[in-house]
């Protein structure tokens, strides 16, 4: 596993989402607002993960070798997410959670609760500082982003000019803030951006 701290960039933001989440799940179970864990438990799985974060590292997970950081970071991000999801859905998809829970592997010394009904929720999440220079505002802005990266990829994919995203390379015009602010992810941007290459250029 890899410290939270030592994690790639966008793996620290992913856990701070589900940081996040867990506060508000844990919340709507309390006041028992059942339908409030299931559409916040839909959407982060539906938006965050699958429409951003599993669609960005499938490559790393696929490509980087087996024992670099880059791979263990986003598997140390995906089993503290599953530890905490298995007891988010506990009381709504008990048969799936408790499946979930027997095939978990334990990475610490402490023995794990046979049922994931008698268990706490999950201590392992770290949410991020808000004046991290990579914080959730960092990241919603990177998204508007990759939404008009994604609609000149489509429109490239039309023309015929690229087959798939990873055949691209994409080069971001920004003016000097904005590319300051692109500019911190450094070789990550293009994972971000699921292509072979990215830059970015300054215009005044």
């Amino acid at each position: 596993a890899v410290a939270v701290n030592d994690m790639v960039a966008l793996d620290r933001w992913v856990v701070d989402q589900a940081a996040q989440l867990q506060e508000d799940i844990v919340n709507a179970y309390n006041e028992y607002e059942f339908h409030v864990v299931v559409h916040k438990l839909m959407n982060f799985c539906t938006t965050e993960l699958g429409g951003f974060y599993l669609d960005i590292i499938k490559d790393r997970q696929y490509t980087a070798k087996g024992d670099s950081h880059a791979r263990r970071s986003c598997q140390t991000a995906m089993y503290l997410i599953a530890e905490a999801m298995t007891r988010w859905m506990a009381p709504i998809l008990s048969f799936t959670a408790q499946e979930i829970w027997q095939a978990l592997p334990v990475i610490d010394d402490e023995a794990r609760d046979e049922f994931v009904f008698t268990d706490v929720w999950f201590e392992g999440l770290q949410a991020s500082s808000r004046e991290d220079a990579l914080n959730d505002d960092y990241w919603s802005e990177l998204l508007l982003v990759r939404a008009e990266v994604n609609k000149a990829l489509e429109l490239a994919r039309k023309e015929k000019t690229v087959g798939k995203a990873l055949e691209a390379k994409v080069e971001l015009f920004a003016t000097k803030a904005p590319a300051e602010k692109l500019s911190q992810l450094g070789d990550e941007l293009r994972f971000v951006l699921i292509t072979s290459q990215a830059s970015i250029s300054v215009v005044t």
